[in-house]
């Protein structure tokens, strides 16, 4: 063994370059699986959202069509509404919220 290997040896250089060597093999076989899963979730996203098409209708709609604007509208006053109410309650029987409520 020559003097420089005994201090590679010695600053424990030898087992840091065994663990850089696994770690790079570890994070090849990662980026090998990420990729492997990329392209596999690429196969399945079209047929998966033309399933969830067929399964429910409303996903197929186009959301800026009057009809939908219509309907989101509608159900967005009556949450409105709804939480207007809740909060008449709550002033109406002086109930203050808590900092844990919060």
């Amino acid at each position: 063994m020559t003097l420089r290997e005994r201090i590679r040896e010695w600053l424990g250089i030898t087992d840091l370059r065994a663990e850089v060597s696994m770690l790079d093999n570890s994070l090849m076989s990662l980026h090998s699986k990420t990729d492997r899963n990329t392209r596999t979730l690429g196969t399945i996203t079209p047929g998966l959202g033309r399933i969830i098409a067929k399964l429910d209708p409303q996903v197929a709609r186009d959301e800026l069509s009057p009809a939908m604007r219509a309907e989101s509208d509608r159900l967005a006053d009556e949450t409105i509404r709804r939480l207007q109410g809740e909060q008449a309650v709550r002033d109406h029987y002086g109930y203050t919220p808590k900092d844990t409520d919060q």
